[in-house]
């Protein structure tokens, strides 16, 4: 890496931006979503209750968008997607 000079960085229009590496961090105005999400399908379990081999009861599904209006007890798994 001693050796590789920097190239100069361009302001260019996102239009065009396709393939290229920025030259400094992005940094978003605003939470996006603006929402609580998940970032995966999955099942939402308390973290307190995860171990090897633990099983759940799976009582209802949160579809992408759309949260869960229940609560999740003892042993038990929403699924998410």
């Amino acid at each position: 890496m001693a050796l590789i000079a920097p190239l100069e960085t361009e302001a260019v229009p996102l239009a065009q931006a396709a393939g290229r590496v920025l030259a400094r961090a992005a940094t978003a105005r605003r939470d996006q979503p603006p929402f609580a999400a998940a970032s995966m399908d999955g099942y939402a379990v308390k973290s307190a209750e995860v171990e090897l081999h633990a099983m759940f009861q799976v009582i209802g599904e949160a579809a992408a968008g759309h949260g869960f209006a229940g609560r999740v007890g003892a042993g038990q798994a929403v699924r998410i997607f």
